[in-house]
């Protein structure tokens, strides 16, 4: 499994998956005024499947767009 293809999944141009020591974290930036992150405290995208991922993915961006 690879952070492009969950990205694709979740369908957000605005959405990037990083890695940070011990944790993933999203975090869209819509390049203007909105800038937020989610942690995910797993140190390997395999310790979660890739539905979970993009359920994870999906709600931080239902977060977000709340936010707007």
């Amino acid at each position: 499994m690879k952070r492009n293809t969950i990205l694709k999944l979740i369908g957000e141009p605005n959405l990037h998956l990083y890695q940070a020591p011990g944790y993933f974290y999203f975090a869209y930036d819509d390049g203007d005024e909105i800038y937020e992150t989610h942690s995910v405290m797993v140190d390997r995208l395999n310790h979660m499947d890739i539905d979970a991922w993009v359920e994870v993915g999906k709600e931080f961006m239902k977060e977000v767009k709340n936010v707007c």
